[in-house]
């Protein structure tokens, strides 16, 4: 499910917003969360491709509902990889989610 509300630090405590809130006011290095599980978020404007304007999380949370590798992509590009499991990676504190290209189907 797409991330379209964060947490956002306004330098004096944490505010909700939407994701087009957070695209009209905010400036890169502000810092944004998930209201769930706090990890830090970053936004996406939406693409011509179709996909829509969200958050995703800057690295995996494994349990957070929100945090998947595949956030706001299509089912067309989801179906294109598959996940694998979470690895916390040399210079990171929290797991990142493995994914990997499906091969295609042989004829």
């Amino acid at each position: 499910m797409p991330l379209e509300i964060c947490d956002f630090h306004n330098g004096r405590r944490w505010v909700r917003l939407t994701i087009a809130d957070a695209l009209a006011r905010t400036r890169r290095g502000k810092m944004m969360r998930c209201p769930e599980c706090h990890g830090q978020v970053v936004p996406f404007r939406a693409y011509k491709t179709g996909a829509r304007a969200h958050f995703e999380h800057r690295h995996a949370h494994y349990g957070c509902s929100f945090s998947e590798a595949l956030n706001g992509a299509s089912e067309s590009e989801r179906a294109r990889w598959s996940l694998g499991e979470s690895v916390t990676l040399r210079g990171l504190d929290q797991p990142t989610r493995l994914a990997s290209p499906v091969e295609p189907a042989q004829a």
